[in-house]
C-alpha cells in the first residue's frame, strides 16, 4: 500500500506494534518478498560453471546472491529500526523518537550509508498511530530535539538535554538544544 507524509510519497512494507509487555511485533505485507531466498547449490554449480565457461553465468550468479543479500538487508533494515523506535511505535508520541541517524543503523547492519540510505527510500511502516516513513523513524538529533522541545516548550534546553539522556542514553549538550532551539525561533520570525 502507498501512503503519505506531506510531500513525501512511499510504500509500506509492514505493520508495526509493541503490546503493553514491550513485545516488538512486526508483520511484512509482502511477505515472499522478504523471507524468500535464491537456495544456490555450490557443488552443482561449481561442476556445471566447470563444462561451460560462460559469463552470462557467471553475471546471473552474483546477481541472485544480490538480491539474497538485498531482501535479507530491507528485513533486518525495518526490524533494527522499529527495534530501536518501539517506545514511538507504542505511543506514537514523537518526543519518544531515539535518535538514530542512518549511519548507526548502518554500523549495526554492517552494511554502507548508501544501502541503508537506497533501502529507506520510498519504504515505511503502519503503526497502530499511523504511517510513517523508514527515513522519519531514522530521526537526527536535531529532529529528536525539535520534537521534544515541541513537546514540552517550558522546559529549559537543559531539562530537554536530561530528558533525551534519560530516555535514549544519547548525551546531547545543553548548547546543541539551544542552538536548534533558536533556529526554529529565528525561522518562526521571518
Amino acid at each position: 500500500s502507498v501512503a503519505s507524509s506531506g510531500e513525501i510519497q512511499f510504500e509500506v512494507v509492514a505493520r508495526a506494534s509493541v503490546d503493553a509487555g514491550g513485545a516488538l511485533s512486526i508483520q511484512f505485507l509482502n511477505e515472499h518478498l522478504y523471507a524468500t531466498r535464491y537456495v544456490i547449490d555450490e557443488e552443482r554449480l561449481k561442476a556445471f560453471a566447470r563444462s561451460h565457461h560462460n559469463e552470462e553465468l557467471n553475471h546471473l550468479i552474483n546477481l541472485l546472491r544480490y538480491i539474497n543479500r538485498w531482501h535479507s538487508l530491507l528485513g533486518r533494515l525495518v526490524w533494527t529500526v522499529c527495534y530501536h523506535q518501539r517506545r514511538f511505535i507504542l505511543t506514537g508520541d514523537e518526543a519518544l523518537l531515539k535518535p538514530l541517524p542512518q549511519a548507526e543503523v548502518a554500523r549495526e547492519l554492517g552494511h554502507h550509508r548508501s544501502h541503508i540510505c537506497r533501502a529507506i527510500r520510498h519504504r515505511g511502516i503502519s503503526t497502530p498511530h499511523g504511517k510513517y516513513p523508514l527515513s522519519f523513524l531514522c530521526a537526527s538529533k536535531e529532529q529528536v530535539i525539535l520534537s521534544v522541545a515541541k513537546r514540552y516548550p517550558h522546559w529549559t534546553d537543559q531539562q530537554i538535554s536530561d530528558f533525551i539522556f534519560m530516555m535514549h542514553g544519547c548525551r546531547v549538550p545543553r548548547r546543541t538544544v539551544s542552538y536548534h532551539r533558536s533556529k526554529v525561533r529565528r525561522a518562526s520570525n521571518c
